[in-house]
């Protein structure tokens, strides 16, 4: 059913009218807007003309065109004049209407009381000599301009409104349709606003760059299927990061689509950008999972799994963020442009809602990196080396994804106002591909320093614990990451062993040079029940991946039977009464690596 709504919305946002296009229509009410009746706004560059002094202002020379439809719901009988007024930015214009419409207009008495001195250019609307019938009017402005770009606006303006003898076509609305096109460009940039030039080609190009890195990912998970422990094994990382390009390459292709679709049409179809954005919203979703799962809790960083109330939480919160970034998007794309004021997409209040959530979310993102990390490397279960590593990789990732989106909002009133948009698309766009290149780069099976700072093995042996050599038949490795049900007897209860074994040892020094005290079993049991269990390597948040085992009861781990707590108890006895306690260290693959050969080759002696 959710699948059912979800599908029916994107549907109805498909098919919503077409306003605020280059190609713009809908419908207005002059009596409801008190006269003055907002149809659209655009950019128009410059055509300097000729060369010769005032050729700028011939018919020949226009720097863009404007075709107006106007309809009546029903023939005018009685002529009544209405106008059409346009505006532009300079301070003498549009900023002195907009604070006060009656600005506009003289007086109220007379229709023809409209202040020329406001506006750039006004024709007289005549339904009665138009060659289309008494209720059509269309006419084709030419827009001359030759020192600066600047943006137009376009009115149907009424002062006399409110005492006009033809009341009844004032108080119904008015259906509109007009077309905007530059004249001074070749066919690529016609239909584009001039504050939109150029992002028809960055986002033909985009969608081949991304889909160039979803390749290098997908080389990385084939070498891992190839070289996996049993063959064919992947870990879910490696699985989520291809998911996350590959949606990040179908929402890029729907926007290339959506540029393509306004250039050669000039209709802004916000059906197809709002599928690009559910697709980009979800790869969001994922990826942010990814981050505050590897950084923040240490996914194959420090610990082996995930609790799943842990995975539960982060997919509900992960979710639910993007689903307000959604709502933002609607609101940006399809109803905030309408209004008069809005002229670019990075300056206005969505860009800066969603600034400050993403802010918000990103500085509690990296306190939680902050205290794991530091809080893994004091138990002793990372290196130094690798708690620097996570936190310069966190840091670069917290300007990236979480900083930029409020800095775009300052950092786009430093640019040019025809390039604004284009600009800090090109920067967020760049910000994005960064993010996931970080973690592609980080995960890569060709990359030489991988498994140095992240364990994507079946079996986890990043930070290993060891040994001394009077305990060298008691250590083995770290507890497996996931549940192989074809496992024979044989080797499950070596694994169980092995693991016991562990198990004892850690509970019996807990990184400690001092005896293996006692304790009630009521404060073991506390212990055991706690997401964070350190000095147990491997057990931290333990629960199987999403991908690699089913869920487990929540209270297996803490109904242990009285008998193997007395196999434990007795095994830390006769640990203690050895003589020498055990010292526990967490070290490098490195490490590891030299502590076997070394075993091998006394064992060889």
């Amino acid at each position: 059913m959710s699948y059912r709504l979800l599908l029916a919305a994107l549907v109805q946002l498909c098919i919503v009218d077409r306003n605020n296009a280059e190609y713009m229509e809908g419908s207005v009410n002059l009596f409801e807007d008190d006269g003055f009746s907002f149809l659209g706004h655009w950019m128009i560059g410059t055509n300097i003309g000729n060369g010769t002094d005032g050729s700028w202002l011939l018919p020949a020379f226009p720097a863009g065109y404007i075709d107006v439809t106007l309809t009546l719901h029903k023939p005018l009988i009685d002529n009544t004049l209405f106008e059409l007024a346009l505006y532009d930015d300079q301070s003498g214009s549009w900023p002195k209407l907009m604070p006060n419409k009656s600005n506009g207009c003289r007086g109220h008495d007379r229709v023809w009381d409209i202040n020329t001195n406001l506006t750039r250019d006004h024709v007289a609307i005549q339904f009665l000599l138009d060659n289309d019938g008494n209720d059509t009017w269309t006419k084709r402005i030419l827009i001359h301009e030759h020192l600066s770009t600047h943006w137009w606006w376009v009115y149907v303006v009424k002062c006399d409104f409110d005492k006009s003898e033809v009341g009844d076509y004032v108080r119904n609305d008015m259906y509109y349709k007009i077309h905007w096109t530059q004249a001074n460009v070749n066919a690529w940039s016609t239909e584009l606003s001039l504050h939109e030039q150029f992002q028809n080609t960055f986002h033909a190009v985009t969608p081949w760059l991304t889909l160039s890195l979803f390749v290098v990912q997908c080389v990385s998970y084939a070498v891992f299927w190839s070289r996996g422990h049993p063959k064919g094994y992947v870990h879910a990382i490696v699985k989520l990061i291809t998911v996350v390009l590959a949606l990040q390459v179908v929402a890029q292709i729907f926007k290339m689509a959506y540029w393509l679709h306004l250039t050669y049409s000039g209709y802004k179809e916000f059906g197809i950008l709002t599928f690009s954005f559910f697709f980009e919203v979800t790869a969001n979703a994922v990826f942010l999972y990814l981050l505050t799962s590897i950084f923040g809790f240490g996914w194959r960083l420090s610990v082996s799994r995930l609790h799943k109330r842990v995975r539960l939480a982060l997919v509900v919160i992960c979710v639910a963020f993007e689903i307000v970034d959604f709502a933002l998007f609607v609101w940006a794309s399809e109803y905030y442009p309408d209004e008069e004021i809005t002229l670019y997409r990075y300056t206005e209040h969505p860009q800066k809602v969603y600034g400050t959530l993403m802010l918000l979310f990103g500085l509690l993102w990296y306190a939680l990196l902050l205290y794991g990390s530091i809080r893994d490397q004091w138990n002793g279960i990372i290196t130094e080396l690798q708690r620097n590593f996570r936190l310069f990789v966190g840091f670069v990732l917290l300007w990236s994804w979480f900083v930029w989106p409020i800095l775009a909002v300052d950092a786009a009133k430093t640019f040019p106002i025809d390039r604004i948009d284009f600009t800090c698309d090109v920067i967020t766009w760049c910000m994005k591909t960064l993010s996931f290149f970080v973690l592609v780069v980080m995960t890569h099976a060709a990359n030489p320093y991988q498994d140095r700072f992240m364990d994507l093995s079946q079996t986890m042996t990043h930070a290993r614990y060891t040994k001394n050599e009077d305990a060298a038949a008691v250590f083995d490795e770290s507890d497996d990451d996931d549940d192989d049900d074809d496992d024979d007897d044989r080797a499950a209860g070596q694994k169980y062993s092995a693991s016991l074994q562990m198990n004892e040892i850690k509970k019996a020094t807990i990184f400690s040079t001092k005896a293996a005290g006692g304790g009630s079993k009521r404060q073991k049991k506390t212990k055991k029940k706690g997401l964070f269990k350190y000095g147990m390597r491997n057990q931290v948040m333990l629960e199987s991946d999403d991908d690699e085992e089913s869920d487990d009861d929540d209270d297996d781990d803490d109904d242990a039977s009285d008998d193997e707590q007395d196999a434990v108890e007795h095994r830390q006895a006769m640990m203690a009464n050895a003589g020498n306690n055990i010292t526990v260290s967490a070290v490098s693959v490195d490490a590891i690596k030299n502590e076997e050969q070394e075993t091998l080759k006394n064992n060889g002696e």
